[in-house]
């Protein structure tokens, strides 16, 4: 066991061999630093010398919604967009802070990650939506009857036809009509590929350009 007066003595040896001093109280806050203030000087200059080079915006009467930093106008329908959002929270009495914690993305949060939409398998979807819808026990009446257009083309193959035309005339067309013995009215649906559809942006990863 080691003395007091030993201990005194290491601690001594100790703060004199690692440089050490008395310490002294810090009473400068976080923002009176010295590498707080450098950063903060470094932005000013930034702002100060943005308003040299295209003027202070505060004193302009423009309706451009402007970004001082990357010196970059937003399109026209943005702040028309951001100018109705203010209106409606005002009208609504709703909390600003709390609206605008929630960035503007062109997909939808729930359904993308970072501007990129969550992709999934179709087995996937069909498995919830299954579970969302009872099954008849019986096939209900109807004269009416929706083919999907694609999943009917995929379902035949061509056999002895050599043409598109040929391949119309002798395994669509013949499928087709057997429906109408039993309905009075057969509807046959293909896709539309719509820019601003949710699958525009799988389309666009494709190898091959959608027809």
């Amino acid at each position: 066991m080691i003395a007091g007066p030993e201990v005194s003595h290491l601690v001594a040896q100790y703060e004199a061999a690692c440089g050490t001093k008395e310490g002294t109280e810090h009473t400068s806050h976080h923002e009176e630093t010295e590498r707080a203030q450098r950063v903060f000087f470094e932005n000013v200059e930034k702002l100060s010398q943005a308003m040299k080079d295209m003027g202070n915006p505060f004193q302009e009467e423009s309706r451009d919604l402007l970004s001082l930093d990357t010196k970059d106008i937003a399109h026209h329908t943005a702040a028309e967009l951001i100018g109705t959002h203010l209106e409606k929270c005002k009208s609504r009495e709703c909390d600003l802070k709390e609206f605008f914690r929630h960035e503007n993305q062109s997909h939808p949060a729930a359904l993308s990650d970072g501007g990129k939409l969550h992709t999934c398998q179709k087995s996937h979807l069909t498995t919830i939506l299954e579970s969302q819808v009872t099954t008849p026990e019986a096939e209900p009446d109807a004269d009416t009857i929706i083919i999907d257009g694609a999943a009917l083309v995929n379902s035949l193959p061509p056999r002895s036809s050599k043409t598109f035309e040929e391949y119309a005339m002798l395994d669509v067309l013949p499928t087709i009509q057997a429906y109408s013995t039993k309905y009075k009215r057969t509807d046959i649906v293909f896709d539309v590929y719509r820019p601003s559809s949710l699958k525009a942006e799988i389309r666009s990863k494709r190898d091959f350009p959608a027809l």
